[in-house]
């Protein structure tokens, strides 16, 4: 008996790839996006469990706002003594280093901020993902040069004022066609504890809007 095989003509073959090439169009940048918002809840997910460490550090420092200098700022005959902020912060999350790591850190950071070589990550240079608010150290209030701040201080705006955020606004950002259409994003933690994610058009807005709202005098 003589079986006749028909093969996948041209058109059929043409058809296949266009219907694949379709669901990977609709389905790649949904995949993208799943990602995306999982890194970023697990970042978010790291800062809530820094505020919790840190609530339980202040009552056990005279409810002074921690005081944390950037490595840039110490030289090495004060960093055995004060301790660097990933050495403090380190401390103060009691040596659980894995949660002073954003997931998304992926070293971009350091080339905006001149931390660290292409490719290395912030946390495998500086110890950490995250930067601490600076302000109270590098532009101190009236009176307290030099000096650590009490939490009273802060009560009335502890909600407004940032303590944590991740280094780069690039880690979590949706990079588009061109530099117009990109989308920048901040993981901000505050004093308070409630923790926020912030899109922004540029890296320079970003920047921006955590200097704004790091100082409280």
């Amino acid at each position: 008996m003589r079986h006749n095989r028909r093969g996948f003509t041209l058109i059929e073959l043409l058809l296949v790839v266009a219907i694949i090439s379709l669901i990977l169009t609709l389905t790649v940048p949904a995949l993208v996006t799943v990602r995306r918002q999982a890194l970023i809840l697990r970042c978010q997910n790291n800062m809530r469990h820094i505020h919790a460490m840190v609530l339980a550090w202040i009552p056990e420092h005279d409810r002074l706002v921690p005081y944390l200098f950037p490595e840039s700022m110490l030289d090495p005959e004060h960093r055995d003594t004060l301790g660097t902020q990933a050495s403090v912060l380190a401390d103060i999350v009691e040596n659980n280093r894995a949660i002073l790591k954003c997931p998304a850190d992926i070293g971009y950071g350091g080339v905006d901020y001149g931390l660290t070589a292409e490719g290395v990550t912030c946390f495998a240079h500086l110890g950490q993902s995250y930067a601490y608010n600076n302000t109270f150290y590098t532009d101190p209030p009236p009176g307290y040069e030099g000096r650590p701040i009490p939490m009273a201080q802060l009560d009335d705006r502890d909600n407004q004022i940032i303590m944590l955020s991740d280094f780069s606004s690039v880690w979590h950002g949706s990079p588009g066609s061109d530099t117009k259409s990109s989308k920048y994003f901040l993981n901000l933690m505050f004093f308070d504890g409630h923790v926020v994610g912030k899109e922004f058009d540029s890296d320079r807005q970003a920047k921006t809007f955590r200097s704004e709202h790091s100082r409280w005098w």
